[in-house]
């Protein structure tokens, strides 16, 4: 805090041949919402390349209603310098040869979020377009709605359900995304969790259980479009001493 209704906030990241570091400020407007500005330096050094050295600039708006307990969050615009990298970028130039052009240069963003507390939903929507260096622009609109509800005997079911959609050059790659969870007696829980998009479906069901107030376990199975099968389970043990965890997991193709 720098002052009343103003912060100066910051970080760095330091690996070696990468390097970044942040700087912003951030102002308070009371009722007419908060707005923040930031800076992010890039110095990233490549196999056989030259020094690449750039700059990403932030601004950023948000504004709460609590008279319809929603809130918008406005990250008015990035631009990215030509040589700016992210860390991300960085590791895949430097070890999966992915060609460092395409890299971001302008980011608009918008997203909103409702709560409907009277039907205990909560919704989110979110659109950004991003421009880049030497590629076509993309488009991206995603979506989700959370919801807990009782059937019956079962109370505190939670539902989520989620969508995107990414166009680009005038192709569409869409997702859709849900994830179901049902208590189970005491301390146990059943879900389940399926995804469908471009490159396929898959479907999950999975127990947890919790044995007594120190010991707990997962255990769950999925199964993909092509017929794929997986596995994975954890134990864990909270004592007076130390934490115990095992963890196994196994994949299967026909």
């Amino acid at each position: 805090m720098v002052s009343n209704g103003w912060s100066l906030y910051g970080g760095g990241l330091f690996a070696g041949d990468y390097n970044a570091l942040s700087i912003g400020i951030g102002r308070d407007l009371l009722i007419l919402g908060a707005i923040s500005a930031d800076i992010t330096h890039s110095r990233a050094i490549l196999p056989n390349q030259s020094e690449k050295l750039g700059n990403s600039y932030r601004l950023s708006y948000s504004k709460r209603f609590d008279e319809y307990d929603s809130q918008v969050t406005f990250a008015g615009y990035r631009f990215s310098e030509q040589d700016f990298m992210s860390m991300s970028q960085y590791l895949n130039a430097r070890y999966h040869a992915a060609s460092t052009s395409g890299n971001g240069k302008e980011l608009y963003t918008i997203s909103v979020n409702k709560q409907f507390r009277d039907l205990n939903v909560s919704t989110y929507l979110n659109y950004s377009h991003q421009t880049y260096w030497d590629r076509p622009a993309n488009d991206t609109w995603s979506g989700s709605l959370a919801t807990y509800f009782d059937v019956g005997h079962f109370h505190n079911i939670s539902l989520g359900l989620s969508a995107t959609r990414t166009q680009y050059n005038g192709k569409n790659d869409d997702g859709i995304f849900l994830n179901l969870s049902l208590p189970w007696g005491t301390e146990g829980s059943l879900d389940y969790s399926g995804q469908s998009g471009r490159g396929g479906s898959s479907h999950s069901v999975g127990w947890y259980d919790r044995i007594d107030s120190n010991n707990s376990y997962r255990i769950s199975a999925g199964v993909t479009e092509e017929g794929n099968t997986t596995g994975n389970g954890y134990f864990t043990h909270n004592g007076d001493l130390a934490q115990l965890s095992v963890n196994t997991s196994f994949q299967d193709a026909e």
